[in-house]
């Protein structure tokens, strides 16, 4: 099949959830003898057409207009600029695509125009909404154009992809979704990338430098945001000090909350117990997933939270906030432990069974390994991908 994919974001720049779904999707759907286009952001104006393993990548034109007044102006300018692109790269350029993907609202203009004007399906993915981001509330102007362009891009597109069943029922309950053209299709994991684990003396010299030997060594990896959960984690955490002096807590990510954070931690009384160490990203980050004794994703919001599978992956016990896409990965007691979100208290008690059982530890590390490498592997989501795909072109396009 020949699929363009239109996103925001794109390596080798910093990507989060997005991005990195992107990439791995049409990495794998070449692996598998598709033909992939990426319609993407500019790099600074480098490698405007490229491809890397296979994935031929095409980039806005650079340098980009000045910054409009209003706040959404720049998303706008943004899908000007891809579509603009586009018109100039022309169809077979772009691949002849039989499909146009779309990554949340981002692009889900550009994307959506521009399947009309080639008379083809738009598939619109969808990784979160605003509305869940905000909790309903819908005030900020960025906010309302988002929520906007979310609620056309339900109703217009071909088909909706969802990554998660809770995100599937914000689309359907806040923006109108056609339930009978929604699909699920999870992010999704490579194998080979966990296939082997660090020795016991690498799992060890990596570990001191966040812990002694005897101590037990708690973590988080992702967003310093306020969605995130920090809050419930670190509450929790000072709870369970009282309980194992030895506990510690690595923080690995970056943003907007850190010195909020910082601040709590101190006022808690935690300096010498918890450690900061910033963005953490490729082997590193697998590293410090296994070097933990236990690793939490306290989230208040969390559309599928791919850093619960990784952190599994590399056969860590994984506690989970019974929110979001969280679910869809820790489905049961035997791969991992769900707690209320926004219960400091009920997660000090599930890390506290936890810490005095290193038994239990290893069971759940072994059994969550092997659910979320037999369940979100890339090359049956991939697979799955066609076939959603396939299904709208023989459905035709959207009214």
């Amino acid at each position: 099949m020949r699929i363009l994919h239109v996103s925001s974001e794109y390596p080798p720049q910093q990507v989060f959830g997005l991005g990195r779904y992107v990439s791995d999707l049409s990495r794998k759907l070449v692996q598998q003898g598709h033909d992939v286009h990426v319609l993407t952001n500019s790099i600074g104006g480098q490698d405007q057409d490229v491809r890397e393993e296979g994935v031929a990548i095409h980039r806005v034109d650079y340098p980009p207009p000045p910054k409009p007044p209003s706040k959404g102006g720049p998303i706008m300018a943004y899908n000007l600029h891809l579509l603009q692109r586009s018109y100039v790269l022309g169809k077979e350029a772009l691949g002849n695509p039989e499909v146009i993907v779309s990554h949340d609202w981002l692009t889900s203009l550009a994307a959506g125009r521009l399947a009309r004007r080639w008379n083809l399906p738009h598939v619109w993915t969808v990784h979160d909404t605003v509305w869940g981001k905000r909790g309903g509330n819908i005030e900020d102007p960025e906010d309302v154009l988002a929520f906007q362009l979310e609620g056309w891009a339900a109703r217009s597109a071909d088909l909706i992809l969802v990554n998660s069943t809770a995100i599937g029922r914000e689309v359907g309950a806040h923006y109108a979704g056609d339930r009978r053209k929604m699909e699920l299709l999870h992010p999704g994991l490579d194998p080979e990338r966990f296939a082997t684990l660090p020795s016991p003396a690498r799992r060890e010299a990596f570990r001191s430098l966040f812990s002694e030997p005897e101590d037990l060594l708690i973590t988080y990896g992702g967003r310093l945001d306020l969605e995130k959960g920090l809050d419930t984690l670190i509450n929790a955490f000072s709870i369970l000090k009282t309980r194992i002096p030895k506990a510690r807590l690595a923080i690995a990510g970056s943003g907007r909350l850190k010195p909020v954070i910082e601040d709590h931690i101190r006022k808690l009384g935690l300096e010498d117990s918890v450690e900061l160490p910033g963005y953490l990203e490729g082997e590193v980050l697998l590293y410090f997933y296994h070097a933990s004794d236990i690793h939490v994703c306290p989230s208040h919001y969390e559309p599928f939270g791919l850093v619960a599978a990784e952190a599994m992956a590399m056969g860590t016990p994984t506690v989970v906030s019974a929110t979001g896409g969280l679910v869809d990965i820790v489905t049961t007691n035997e791969v991992g432990r769900i707690f209320p979100p926004r219960d400091p208290g009920q997660l000090a008690e599930v890390l506290l069974a936890l810490g005095h059982d290193p038994d239990l530890r290893k069971r759940l590390g072994e059994k969550g390994r092997d659910h979320v490498l037999g369940s979100f592997s890339w090359s049956s989501l991939a697979t799955r991908a066609i076939t959603l795909y396939s299904k709208v072109l023989r459905g035709g396009r959207a009214a």
